[in-house]
Formats: C-alpha cells, structure tokens, sequence
C-alpha cells in the first residue's frame, strides 16, 4: 500500500485509524462492537508498522546504519510490547479497561505530529504492482501453521495437567 500512495501517508492514515477505534472502542456500548474495532485497529495497525518498516528500511541506504536502526526497532518493539503488558493490567486495575484505548488516543497525536515533522514525504512509486502471489503465498503459510501451534498447545496443557494431577 505505501508503495501505490506513499509511506509518510500510510502512517499517518495508520496512526489516524488506531487512535481513532481506540477512542471508539473506549465509548463503546456493547461487546460486539468492540470486536468488529478491534479488527479495523488490528488492520490500522498492520498498516502503520508495515510502512513505518519500510520507511526506516530506507531512510537507511547504508547497510551498516540499517542494521543499526533495525536493532533498535526491534528492541523498541519487544520492549514496548512486555512493558505494554503490565502497564494495560495496572490502568486496567485503577482506572477500567476503557482506558487502556483512550490512553491509544493522545500517544497516537504526538506520534501523528511526529510523523508529520519528521518522516519526509516519498511519491510513490510508478508502475509499482501488488504482489499477490507473495501475499496469498504468505497468508496460507502462516494459517497453515496456526493448527500445528493450536494442537501443540493443548498438547502441552494436557501434559501439565498430568503431572500435576500425579503428584
């Protein structure tokens, strides 16, 4: 998508989206509807790190500095996701679980008047194809995984019933 309308603009429309079911799913009256948010910020969000990605990938072109950058992604990444974890359970513990998607709301502005100073707009890219193949491709193969991960699961839940059981 970044390629057919730029990547400063998929971001941004991706931190538009994400904040904006946040907000939603923060007011919302009724479950179903949360779930059908949830999706669209699932999708906001797949948006907004892919382009974010790519953005970075070529803000980089020396492989060195790459490398760099794709460290410190990564750990940026894999840390805010573990201090994510504990921080939504406490906000959840003191202020309700609506708050845990209005907090979504004014980190998604800044990160929005960030992109918006920061991030140089890119034209997008002429006669740039969708890759179906790659993409159809990419989708059976993790679904195909996600049956071997489930049984594997319930494998491993069943074993630790049993050995607690037998003590």
């Amino acid at each position: 998508m970044a390629d057919f309308v730029g990547r400063k603009r998929v971001v941004l429309a991706g931190l538009v989206g994400f904040a904006g079911t946040s907000l939603l799913i923060g007011v919302s009256p009724w479950g179903g509807l949360v779930i059908g948010l949830r999706a669209l910020q699932g999708l906001s969000a797949a948006f907004m790190s892919a382009a974010a990605l790519a953005t970075l990938i070529a803000s980089f072109p020396d492989d060195r500095e790459r490398e760099r950058a794709l460290s410190v992604w990564g750990f940026v990444a894999f840390g805010g996701a573990a201090v994510g974890v504990v921080l939504s359970g406490v906000v959840t513990q003191y202020l309700g679980w609506r708050w845990i998607f209005f907090i979504n709301v004014p980190v998604g502005v800044l990160a929005g008047l960030g992109v918006w100073q920061v991030i140089p707009a890119n034209a997008p890219q002429r006669g740039a194809r969708p890759d179906a193949p790659g993409a159809s491709h990419g989708s059976v193969f993790v679904e195909a995984l996600e049956p071997a991960a489930c049984v594997r699961g319930e494998e491993v839940r069943e074993r630790r019933a049993y050995v607690w059981s037998r003590r």
